[in-house]
């Protein structure tokens, strides 16, 4: 039996590179195939692309190589201008996909899939969208795939199928479940590969085949050294990535965090002049009992542009405006100048005593984040409320069909990722666990009209 090691995501990460290529050498494993992104991001761009046409049999094209080609930009034309005319051609004429046969087992080797760089399909995906991975226009349908691309080692079986993700040499990431209060990350923070074991060639009937998962640990602050030596471009966020297992676009979108709600939402509302939801008085209806609360300290959880500010101010409450987004708050105090605001991430830690709040009210704000997360928001507001204090708000409801498109990735049920941002669709078996410390007051499935479109809505009224 033969071994191939399959490699992926080096990122111009040499040290990475170097370390994983001396581990295949002591195995004594002489093939070596590559599923591109040999470039951008690390110190090395010209010495990996090297190394890597010096030692692997087989390289397909990954979309950062596609990028450093063909895109424009301050990043793009670092590493282009580095590399140079020759490495470059080298890059462009790289082939998309690689089949052979293994142990009577045809398998299909592409960077993200056969004919399209930029369609991810990452572990937590759907078993529908994996089996994608499979398809091919001229009905040659491989048992086995080995992609790369996501950074995330991983195998699942599905549908007589094995889909196999190979790992990252040179850029390591946890996607989604990472926990930024880990100190040590050095059980994740290593180059990965896989092997293959098997028949080489063999076509026909079954023989003995393993898929074997490797993980080396690299000097990562030689590496980090190494790309500040060459003046690595966008060096900040390569340390993020090597020190944290982050990637640098999600560190921003999976703490739906000040920038994006800052450029990506609200200054782009209020220049559109996108606020007439700012007149749906939707609390009126819940006029008797929030009368009843005796202590007129109100908190508006992410009060955007003061909607229920208003609303409660104009009921005699005093109100503090909180929200992630500096623009929002600045807005608010255009439109109600006797407003009192602070800036605060709903997910940390609430900066308020225990047993000091009257009444706070969350109008479609804390609807973006797992359960743990969540949870860990009902349990902050309940520790700041006062006995008999109220919780009341709206959050989205699994009733909004047109928020799950086809590029909707599900996170955890009822938690979707799509584009620019994460959301929540709550049902009635999630507030029934959310609420469970709760006297539930009043709990309602409604329909109203924002950002001109219609949206389902749960309205809850919680009392401590």
């Amino acid at each position: 039996m033969e071994k191939i090691a399959i490699i992926s995501d080096i990122h111009s990460n040499i040290t990475a590179f170097k370390v994983v290529l001396e581990d295949i050498e002591k195995r004594g494993i002489k093939r070596i195939f590559c599923l591109g992104d040999l470039t951008l991001k690390g110190s090395s761009p010209c010495e990996v692309l090297d190394l890597a046409k010096e030692k692997c049999e087989i390289i397909v094209k990954g979309n950062t190589d596609d990028s450093t080609v063909n895109d424009d930009g301050k990043h793009y034309n670092w590493h282009r201008e580095k590399l140079g005319k020759d490495r470059i051609t080298f890059l462009d004429k790289l082939p998309m996909y690689h089949d052979f046969y293994m142990s009577g087992s045809l398998i299909r080797m592409f960077h993200a899939s056969k004919n399209d760089l930029h369609y991810r399909v990452t572990d937590f995906d759907t078993v529908e969208n994996k089996m994608k991975l499979f398809e091919d226009e001229n009905n040659i349908i491989p048992d086995i795939v080995l992609y790369g691309d996501i950074h995330i080692q991983y195998m699942q079986k599905f549908y007589n199928k094995t889909l196999v993700n190979v790992g990252s040499v040179g850029n390591v990431i946890e996607f989604l479940h990472h926990d930024d209060t880990i100190e040590d990350m050095s059980e994740t923070l290593q180059a990965y590969y896989t092997i293959l074991e098997g028949e080489f060639g063999q076509k026909t009937g079954k023989s003995s085949l393993s898929i074997q998962f490797v993980r080396v640990p690299y000097d990562i602050n030689k590496e980090i050294e190494l790309a500040k030596k060459n003046n690595s471009i966008s060096i900040e966020n390569y340390i993020l990535e090597l020190t944290t297992a982050i990637y640098r676009r999600n560190k921003k979108k999976l703490e739906n965090s000040k920038e994006y709600w800052d450029k990506g939402y609200w200054e782009k509302n209020i220049q559109d002049k996108k606020t007439d939801f700012l007149k749906d008085n939707w609390m009126e209806k819940y006029i008797s009992e929030i009368e009843k609360v005796e202590d007129k300290k109100a908190i508006d959880l992410g009060c955007g542009l003061g909607q229920d500010t208003k609303w409660l101010l104009d009921k005699g409450f005093e109100v503090l405006s909180c929200d992630i987004s500096s623009i929002a708050l600045e807005k608010l105090k255009e439109l109600i100048p006797n407003s009192k605001t602070m800036q605060i991430d709903v997910k940390e830690r609430l900066p308020f005593e225990d047993n000091s709040i009257g009444l706070i009210d969350a109008n479609l704000s804390i609807h973006y984040f797992d359960m743990k997360n969540t949870m860990s928001i009902f349990n902050e507001i309940y520790r700041v409320l006062k006995p008999n204090g109220l919780f009341i708000g709206r959050v989205n409801s699994d009733k909004n069909e047109t928020y799950i498109k086809e590029t909707t990735k599900k996170i955890e049920d009822n938690f979707y990722y799509d584009y620019d941002r994460y959301y929540r669709l709550f049902n009635k078996e999630q507030f029934d666990i959310l609420t469970k410390d709760w006297n539930v007051i009043s709990l309602n499935e409604n329909i109203t009209v924002r950002l001109d479109r219609k949206k389902a809505l749960w309205e809850f009224v919680l009392k401590k």
